[in-house]
């Protein structure tokens, strides 16, 4: 009888995730090269660090079975994402995913956000006011153009309809919109943990349109990936990776 290969399992290798993920990662006692990693509590699969965007992408196109990402990543690339919850009481807008592949969902500290900034003197503008005559022209920068073309379109309380949004992909967007790098910037959206980097540049946070945690999401067609796995195997490998880090699992 043929083993069936292990399950590939993507995991972020840099940045804000992985940092966020460092608790995730120690308490499953990894080992090996940063190719192959392996877990004692997760036999039957191999982990495999990328960056976020590649496993977002081998997870939607069925190469991968699972990965780690945040909700951003997963909206933007559309990892099967069934829609938007609305609002909780008290918190002006800001959004949550819904998704029937997302398996869990980790608490590493308090949720990052997909935010609207801009320059002081900028932010009435961008906030729908009846009485303040035209409409703001200009740019909206983001990583997040088709996140944030959804976003926008639930939130009757911003005025950016008139923006042209604008995918930007190179440095650091806070620093882009106080110096002016880009002509005629009236904002930018991006993800934004602590807010500290809006601070130091002297920014506003207009509003946050998306609250965005780490969460372990499945391929949407787990028969059809060569490399993804039979179900039951996912099955098993997502319920011992639930098990081992249910400690950092959020109630949904």
């Amino acid at each position: 009888m043929t083993k069936t290969p292990p399950l590939i399992i993507g995991l972020p290798a840099n940045g804000r995730l992985a940092e966020e993920c460092a608790p995730l990662f120690e308490a499953l006692e990894l080992s090996g090269r940063q190719g192959r990693l392996t877990s004692p509590f997760v036999p039957d699969a191999v982990f495999r660090k990328l960056r976020v965007k590649d496993i977002a992408r081998l997870i939607k196109f069925e190469t991968f079975g699972l990965g780690i990402m945040g909700d951003d990543t997963a909206l933007e690339e559309m990892v099967t994402i069934n829609g938007l919850q609305p609002p909780r009481p008290g918190e002006d807008g800001l959004r949550r995913i819904k998704a029937p592949n997302k398996l869990a969902t980790f608490n590493t500290g308090a949720p990052s956000t997909l935010t609207l900034m801009a320059k002081e003197e900028e932010a009435g503008a961008l906030r729908r006011n009846v009485d303040q005559g035209p409409r703001p022209r200009g740019r909206l920068l983001t990583s997040y153009p088709r996140s944030v073309g959804l976003l926008i379109k639930s939130r009757p309380d911003l005025d950016l309809c008139a923006l042209t949004l604008e995918p930007s992909f190179d440095g650091q967007l806070e620093s882009i919109v106080r110096n002016g790098d880009v002509p005629n910037v009236r904002g930018a959206v991006d993800v934004v943990k602590t807010g500290r980097t809006l601070k130091e540049f002297g920014l506003t946070r207009v509003a946050d349109l998306l609250e965005s945690r780490p969460g372990l999401w499945s391929s949407p067609f787990v028969n059809r990936g060569p490399l993804c796995g039979p179900l039951a195997q996912l099955d098993d490998v997502a319920g011992a990776l639930r098990e081992r880090l249910t400690a950092f699992m959020i109630a949904e």
